[in-house]
């Protein structure tokens, strides 16, 4: 029987409905020119893999994902590379790319006396992942685009941009001096350390692409991908955009000129104007040194610190889950104590609902977190040192406090934009784009992540989406789009969060609802609730009962999810 090598046509793709949060390219075999070890083995039959599914199998000292798509069979990595979750365990779709795999990346694939073969690097296989794949770089040779944030969005948009073939200049702008990070760690740990041990690319990475970084205080420059140039420069962050010189002017008195230009300069934490807001030891959290700030404080606090949380939302509910946790004592008592201060009746209500929120309230509280809800503050009051002592809560209580967390939200980081006429920002500071995710009048200017406010077909709504995966979709949509693309944005909003050891996941977006239907127990914390307006499903959480949001987030795209009155009937996800 000839040997038959399957590959994805050029119009095709799948999609992987676990988010692929950080995108290192799934396929198992490189372009680079450096020699690997390469194995070859038949990992399965063709009869044990149906149409529509996908599976783990054995290769070499690794495992690799077979999937079949409308009688294709592609190999891929087994593993999320964000945190590693398996991706059998999510779901597999044709209708359309999230995690794309296209011909040129795949490892071969080949069908031989009913068995399937795959052949892989052996590094990259130990890893489950290996570097993204780059096309010749033959587009735009000579344009410059500059990207104004370090962040998610903007690096995704300048890994993408290389991925894809440009082989013009690109230029990363950053207010931090590091480099990118894994910024959802920041709420999940409290010892953050180095920066480096959550960097998403090492500075060779970055080096090897081409990509040009302008942190808080260096400069690096990388030429022809292979012989490097460093200057080291005073920067800071952008001061001001001019549209018509397509410039770009830098607090350090520095102009940059861009062919495109990409704002990515995400959220600032927001703080409250409460009396004693200034004094030491009340902290935000957005960077790494806020992390290692805040931890410090709590370390140099003695051994039972009284750590205040302000605000019952996500960030506050998990700097809860992680203090609790560090804390307890070697006997898993609480040395000291975390309490979360909230203006709703439970945590999350307005968000997920008061039957849900008072699920993980008692979650929280069985880990001995302390609550005071429907409160306010009036006032951080001092101690002899100058740092916070208390916390005076409009009910008269004062609560003692080493340590005060405000997680109160954040703001679109827009303050260069402000007085531009160019720029129309929204009440909120977040910058109004098209479907392509160009700026309102002008189409050499794109806002991706925290900042851009983009029209969502499900709900007819204008959304502004603060989630790691999205920032990350628009920045990949971007570089589409840039490099001549015409597609519109169609992602559903994906995000996850981690409460004291439990992972809840959500697809969608519901500012508001009419009601939730919930399949499973809420109070055991294993339930999927659908969020619905009327007959639509807008929404859907689940704890415990994976894949189902990954199974709906697919559904909700395509517009198939089942209606309300289909959920009501029994109908089961």
């Amino acid at each position: 029987m000839l040997a038959r090598t399957l590959r994805l046509a050029p119009a095709s793709s799948f999609r992987f409905t676990r988010p692929l949060q950080h995108r290192t390219t799934l396929a198992l075999f490189s372009t680079s020119i450096t020699r690997m070890s390469v194995i070859e083995e038949r990992v399965a039959n063709v009869q044990d893999l149906k149409d529509g599914e996908m599976k783990e199998f054995g290769l070499g000292e690794g495992r690799v994902l077979l999937s079949q798509v409308n009688g294709q069979i592609f190999a891929t990595s087994h593993k999320c590379t964000h945190y590693g979750a398996p991706l059998a365990t999510g779901v597999l779709s044709s209708e359309g790319p999230l995690g794309t795999v296209r011909a040129s990346e795949l490892p071969p694939v080949i069908i031989k006396d009913g068995g399937i073969y795959v052949k892989a690097e052996e590094n990259a296989l130990k890893a489950a992942r290996r570097k993204p794949a780059r096309k010749s770089l033959a587009k735009d040779e000579g344009k410059t685009v500059v990207i104004l944030g370090g962040g998610a969005s903007g690096t995704t948009t300048a890994e993408n941009l290389r991925e894809q073939g440009f082989a013009g200049r690109i230029i990363v702008v950053s207010r931090e001096s590091y480099y990118p990070i894994d910024r959802p760690q920041l709420s999940k740990k409290v010892d953050i350390g180095d920066p480096a041990s959550i960097q998403l690319r090492n500075v060779a990475f970055w080096e090897e692409l081409g990509v040009e970084f302008l942190l808080s205080t260096v400069r690096r420059v990388a030429f022809c991908f292979c012989q490097l140039f460093f200057r080291h420069i005073l920067t800071n962050s952008a001061q001001s955009v001019d549209t018509n010189a397509k410039t770009v002017t830098l607090s350090s008195g520095s102009q940059l000129s861009y062919d495109t230009l990409v704002l990515a300069t995400g959220a600032y934490a927001r703080t409250v104007p409460i009396p004693g807001i200034d004094l030491g030891n009340v902290f935000t959290l957005r960077t790494v040194d806020n992390a290692n700030t805040i931890f410090q404080a709590v370390k140099a606090s003695g051994s039972n610190p009284n750590v205040v949380i302000i605000g019952s939302s996500f960030i506050g509910m998990e700097l809860a889950s992680a203090f609790s946790k560090t804390l307890k004592t070697a006997e898993a008592e609480p040395a000291g104590t975390v309490t979360v201060v909230g203006r709703e009746e439970v945590p999350f209500q307005r968000v997920l609902g008061k039957q849900i929120g008072e699920a993980l309230m008692n979650l929280h509280t069985s880990q001995k977190v302390q609550f005071r809800m429907k409160a306010g503050v009036n006032a951080f009051t001092a101690g002899g040192d100058g740092k916070v002592s208390s916390v005076q809560l409009t009910s008269g209580e004062e609560l003692p406090a080493d340590v005060v967390i405000l997680g109160t939200g954040v703001s679109p980081q827009t303050d260069y934009l402000k007085g531009n006429d160019a720029f129309k920002l929204q009440r909120d500071g977040s910058l109004k784009v098209d479907k392509h995710f160009n700026v309102e009048g002008h189409k050499d200017v794109y806002a991706v992540g925290d900042i851009a406010r983009f029209h969502w077909e499900l709900t007819g709504e204008d959304l502004r989406v603060e989630h790691w995966s999205h920032a990350e979709n628009t920045g990949r949509f971007v570089a589409f789009n840039i490099l001549g693309g015409n597609r519109s944005f169609d992602k559903v909003p994906y995000f996850w969060t981690a409460q004291q050891g439990k992972s809840i996941r959500y697809a969608g977006y519901a500012s508001s609802f009419d009601d939730i239907i919930i399949q499973g127990s809420v109070e055991t914390l294993s339930f999927a609730a659908f969020y619905v307006r009327g007959e639509k499903v807008v929404a859907v959480l689940s704890v415990g009962k994976d894949p189902v949001v990954s199974h709906a987030s697919e559904l909700l795209r395509i517009n198939k999810h089942p209606s309300a009155s289909e959920l009501h009937q029994g109908k089961i996800m």
